[in-house]
């Protein structure tokens, strides 16, 4: 059976290695040159309101690579911290500060301290001084009181 051809062929060119590194560098060029559509340095968290942080879909505030806290709210990076929030009851996502990585790949979250509306930090801030302190004394009292008893 006769095929009919409607092409010629055509031999490569003699410097195809040339050809196929100028095409690979304009393609990855193309690629480099591209805008990022979403890259999180241009966007802005929106700002805080009514008392209300916003936070991401797993209801935490990102901070990662020292990222600053949304409009209107500050991140308190205390022990403790959070429980003293939320008995005042603040709205108190935690902090996401970075991810740790563990032997076999595994890769955990790292928060630390809590993000509030600016105008809480201040009740927030004393409240857990005077927190620490009856913990404190709690504390040393649990200590002395073994220590009398034995003698």
């Amino acid at each position: 059976m006769q095929h009919s051809t409607d092409f010629e062929f055509v031999s490569p060119p003699s410097d195809l290695r040339a050809s196929v590194r100028a095409i690979t560098l304009k393609v990855s060029l193309t690629v480099m040159l591209r805008p990022r559509v979403n890259d999180p340095a241009d966007r802005s968290p929106p700002a805080a309101v009514n008392g209300i942080v916003p936070k991401n879909e797993r209801g935490n505030v990102d901070l990662l690579n020292g990222a600053a806290p949304p409009p209107g709210t500050v991140h308190v990076n205390l022990p403790r911290v959070a429980r003293v929030a939320r008995t005042l009851g603040l709205d108190c996502p935690a902090a996401l500060v970075g991810f740790e990585y563990k032997r076999g790949g595994q890769t955990l979250p790292v928060f630390q301290g809590v993000v509030v509306c600016q105008e809480f930090e201040q009740a927030l801030v004393t409240e857990y001084m005077a927190e620490e302190e009856r913990r404190a004394a709690a504390e040393a009292g649990a200590y002395t009181r073994p220590l009398l008893s034995s003698t």
